[in-house]
């Protein structure tokens, strides 16, 4: 870069003069090559080294000041400050003295916080060099930090009276306006400079700063491109790479995403061939900006997960707080609301400067916004709006008044949601951030939508789409579609809807087939089901106007693509095996990780052993973050896992099944009954062989209350209620199949697809449609007397499960029950469940020995091997190649349920041996007794049948789209096509008795999986009629 240092006292002219070995100690190697070498030291940790090389190329070159910088940060590093403060003071010995001496006095003084100190050496060093730009970029930021901001700006404004014609001192003025977040000020000062002296880098950067600020992002991002123009011309390399990566970061906020992906790619190159690492940190977090802003949600955290590891070997000056807060945005963005907003919690706690802290606090208002906590929300984007205001930050200032305008439509005060979000976009035309244009005008859309202007809705979402922007983001351009075709239907122009509401469908499975792994698919997918539904509900109406024109086939087709996606696509990733082709450093990180979630339950059982008065609160809270970070830990360890697999990035995902396709399926003895709930109208799709029809049903509202009355009466053991539960059966039998009983009729085998609260309704219960409800129970005509019932997450799903060809073990059964808890371990381990999150009635199982003895003797000695008592251990299930060697796969043990964390569900077999009779602590090097979901996706079966005789295992945490987050997803991911799972607590003689009577029909080899639990239902109502007994017990995946 051009030097600014023009002195004028003819003394100094001996210091350019004096005989200097430039290339004494750098034989052929320019300046730039020499400092490179010394940010390659620095970032190797070579700090004794770098510093010999600044002090040489100090000698060598004594008025470039980034090698003061350099010293002065390697010394603060190394701890030898005091001896970089001799040196700069040595050179003020030299004759004539080095008046950047004084430059690197006050950064030490700086960097020590003495910063009176700092302005002091400061301006000697501008009374020596005055037309020095850098000095005063120094000077400002010693006053600004030392805080006597009218001496400051009387200072600046002497030297510009002073020298009128000085661009380094219209410079200062300008800089020192910036700082006070004077932004006009500054954009008059700073261009005064550049008409004084158009090859100043420092002015041309920090007008773009200045721009920026203001988000005026066009004129910010010439003002770095010039700046960068002008350091290249310099060959000053370091400052070329910080204005390319502000160059790219103003590309991508203005939407020009390839260009700024070249830009920062080049920054990128640039800083690791000198092993910049500061710089190589930010254009990674830049990049995977880039990335995030495009949807790919994949790459972008790739990115910033490198821009973090990088971040951790940056000993000053780092951002580690901002790719942690792009990580909880993309935790945000796929749905998972509670990690989102622990992360951005951890972001808060670490020290931010205000402007941060502002996108955090607008950051986590949005995502109370969307658990619909009002009052949290409003608190966090009102603390936004008060910074942004203050600052004069019209980014902050715009997001905060756009969510508070969310939240007061939501709350029904339309003006005050149209004063905000009006204040909102005035920002945004100052901004040119066409991204913030697009996501303000669609708020805007669905501001009017909400209080039914849908014409002004319409040409809203039409200016959105209009952006260029906006089509190149998805997350934008769905939501833009998705609103125009709502205005569409409001407006009566149904086929227009149908387009826009496809169009936004398409953009959304394009981001949607780039996010991995299972709980990322569906916790994306959880906002965007309406949608879906939404078209269902619109095509249903255009197919009540044309029956024959086949809308009704094309909203069955949507209803199986809303359907679990994560679950069919997590049938595909099976067949790789990605978890069990791992590298050995990633099998290595995977014993760690499993090791720490065991030390990790360990230690809560220390403590949650102690009497409740003398338990640390604040270690169990903590500890309650160490599981969240684990099951982080373990999310991100399965991308890196997936990523590194060929066979995984070759991998082909399987389309949703069209009607036809499905009808192809089925027998001719086999109904499919597909439910897509929803307000104000639910709707039945019934599918058989030979025929098809969609039925209207009462609202999600509606259906859901009657399915929570009617377990409410069979599952309290306290109050059962049967006459209530009669009510509720033939309520729930009216509603969900009465209307397609004539297609009911000579059938025998009944698959449900349930959608909502139906996940967690036994449709054995139900009562045949038309059937009495009065009498005996034993002899009520209940649903499971006729169908031979069983569940699918989806057609599609269920067809993956019938039509894959397993190999299958060779032995009968494997069995593994009445599990050992001693008294002490009895409460620690429910305890510890509690602390995980999980939810668990613990109590003992008296019977699982018999049901276990019982099912055993239905298999010869040698087509068994049972794990009873001690033996039912997690390292028994896990020994290699134990399970695979059989057909049918039996747990009779307490099952648990992480709603929070899913991946931590599971099954408690016996637990391990605490060290000592006074301790509840265990080995942590062994198992901690909880087989979880996490770890079942690593078991390699080749079961025809795995049968979980435990509590709820077939509960779990509700995902939109994907049904029930339950064990049964993990058991199918290991090799099994069908699990019988329990959708309550019966642990009671009957329930086991149930058990030996479904393997005895199955053992005959004559009937289906189905019909063999059928029937020892059927035996099961003989003996007790009420559905508590004999209905928890449902078959999920192929009959």
């Amino acid at each position: 870069m051009k030097r600014r240092e023009i002195v004028s006292v003819c003394s100094l002219l001996f210091w350019f003069l004096a005989p200097l070995d430039v290339f004494g100690q750098f034989p052929q190697v320019s300046r730039p090559e020499a400092y490179n070498h010394i940010l390659r030291l620095y970032a190797a940790a070579n700090y004794e080294q770098a510093l010999g090389e600044c002090r040489q190329l100090i000698e060598q070159d004594p008025l470039w000041w980034r090698p003061y910088f350099r010293l002065a940060l390697t010394a603060q590093v190394s701890g030898r400050l005091t001896e970089a403060q001799a040196f700069f003071a040595a050179q003020l010995a030299q004759t004539p003295p080095n008046p950047l001496g004084h430059l690197g006095l006050g950064i030490v003084h700086h960097l020590k916080k003495d910063f009176a100190a700092a302005v002091a050496e400061d301006k000697k060093c501008l009374s020596m060099l005055p037309e020095f730009a850098s000095g005063f970029h120094w000077l400002v930021l010693s006053y600004r930090d030392l805080q006597r901001e009218e001496e400051a700006e009387a200072f600046f404004l002497s030297q510009v009276q002073a020298r009128p014609k000085s661009a380094a001192a219209h410079f200062g003025l300008g800089w020192h306006y910036y700082q006070r977040r004077r932004f006009e000020a500054a954009r008059t000062e700073i261009e005064q400079a550049l008409t004084i002296d158009s090859q100043l880098f420092d002015a041309h950067f920090d007008l773009g700063l200045t721009y920026e600020a203001q988000g005026r992002y066009r004129e910010a991002l010439a003002a770095y491109r010039q700046s960068s123009a002008v350091a290249e011309r310099e060959r000053d390399e370091e400052a070329q790479r910080i204005a390319l990566t502000n160059v790219g970061n103003l590309e991508t906020r203005l939407g020009y995403y390839d260009e700024a992906s070249r830009t920062l790619n080049r920054a990128l190159d640039l800083a690791r061939r000198c092993d910049d690492i500061l710089l190589e940190e930010k254009s990674l977090g830049s990049l995977g900006t880039i990335e995030h802003r495009r949807d790919k949600y994949q790459a972008a955290l790739s990115y910033y997960q490198q821009a973090l590891a990088v971040a951790r070997k940056v000993p000053i000056g780092s951002s580690p707080q901002t790719h942690l807060g792009n990580v909880a945005a993309l935790y945000l963005d796929l749905g998972n609301l509670p990690a989102a907003i622990e992360a951005y919690q951890e972001v808060q706690a670490m020290a931010l400067d205000e402007g941060y802290q502002g996108y955090i606090w607008n950051s986590l208002g949005r995502a109370y916004a969307l658990q619909s906590d009002w009052p949290q929300a409003i608190d966090c984007f009102e603390h936004a709006r008060v910074i942004g205001t203050r600052r004069n930050s019209p980014a902050i200032l715009s997001t905060a008044l756009t969510g508070l305008s969310s939240i007061h439509a939501h709350t029904g005060d339309y003006a005050t949601a149209l004063s905000a979000i009006q204040q909102a976009i005035e920002l945004g035309r100052v901004m040119t951030d066409p991204f913030f244009d697009g996501y303000v005008l669609n708020q805007l859309g669905a501001l009017h939508l909400r209080f039914g202007a849908a014409t002004k809705a319409a040409e809203v979402y039409r200016q959105a789409l209009a952006i260029e922007a906006v089509r190149t983001s998805p997350r934008t351009l769905w939501r833009a579609h998705s609103g125009l075709a709502a205005a569409y239907v409001q407006l009566g122009q149904l086929d227009q809807a149908r387009e826009h509401y496809q169009q936004a469908i398409e953009a959304m499975e394009d981001v949607r087939s780039k996010v991995g792994g299972e709980e990322e698919k569906a916790g994306f997918f959880q906002d965007k089901i309406a949608v879906y539904k939404k078209q269902i509900a619109l095509l249903l109406d255009l197919h009540a106007r044309d029956t024959k024109a086949g809308y009704d086939t094309q909203a069955f087709h949507y209803t199986e693509r809303a359907r679990a996606r994560a679950f069919l696509d997590l049938l595909a990733e099976a067949r790789v095996s990605v978890e069990q082709n791992a590298t050995p450093d990633l099998a290595k990180r995977q014993q760690e990780l499993q090791q720490s979630i065991s030390q990790l339950t360990a230690q809560v059982v220390q403590e949650r052993s102690k009497e409740t008065s003398k338990q640390d609160k604040a270690r169990i809270d903590e500890l309650e973050k160490g599981f969240s970070r684990a099951d982080a830990d373990w999310g991100d360890w399965l991308r890196e896992l997936r990523r590194r697999n060929p066979r995984y990035a070759a991998l082909k995902y399987p389309e949703p099944l069209a009607l036809a396709e499905v009808q192809r399926m089925l027998d001719d003895k086999t109904i499919l009954l597909s439910y897509s709930l929803a307000e104000p109208a639910s709707f039945l799709f019934a599918v058989s062989r030979a025929d098809f029809q969609v039925k209207r049903l009462p609202s999600e509202a509606a259906l859901s209350e009657g399915v929570q009355k009617l377990l409410a009466a069979i599952t309290d053991k306290s109050h059962p209620a049967p006459e209530e539960y009669r009510r509720q059966a033939v309520r729930l039998s009216e509603q969900l199949l009465k209307p397609v009983s004539h297609m009911l009729a000579g059938k025998n085998a009944l698959v449900i697809v349930a959608d909502g609260a139906l996940h967690r309704l036994p449709f054995d219960a139900l009562l045949a449609p038309g059937a009495a409800a009065q009498g005996d129970l034993r002899r009520l005509d209940y649903l499971i007397r006729r169908f031979a019932i069983s569940y699918a997450p989806s057609a599609s799903v269920l067809a993956g499960l019938q039509n894959e060809t397993r190999e299958t073990g060779s032995k009968g059964l494997i069995a593994f029950g009445d599990p050992v808890y001693d008294e002490r371990s009895e409460g620690v381990i429910a305890s510890t469940l509690r602390a995980a999150g999980g939810r668990l009635n613990f109590q003992r199982l008296p019977h699982s020995h018999a049901e276990i003895d019982g099912v055993a003797g239905l298999f010869a000695a040698d087509d068994r091997e049972l794990f009873l008592g001690e033996a039912a251990s997690e390292e028994n299930v896990k020994v290699p190649e134990r399970l695979s060697r059989y057909r049918m796969v039996h747990f009779s043990t307490h099952g648990y349920v992480n709603e929070a964390r899913p991946r931590f569900s599971g099954l408690v077999l016996s637990m391990p041996a605490p060290t000592s009779p006074q301790s509840a602590i265990r080995n942590p090097q062994s198992e901690d007794g909880l087989l979880s979901a996490y770890e079942i996706f690593n078991l390699k079966l080749k079961a025809d049948l795995v049968v979980l005789s435990a509590c709820e295992t077939g509960l779990g945490k509700e995902v939109k789209g994907e049904g029930l987050m339950s064990l049964t997803r993990a058991f199918i991911y290991a090799g099994t096509p069908s699990v019988v799972v329990s959708l309550w607590n019966v642990n009671d003689e009957s329930a086991a008795d149930l058990m030996i009577r479904f393997y005895r029909h199955l053992k005959t080899g004559k009937t289906s999986k189905a019909e063999a639990l059928r029937q020892a239902q059927l035996e099961t109502i003989r003996d007790n009629g009420f559905p508590f007994f004999w209905a928890p017990f449902v078959l999920v995946g192929k009959q």
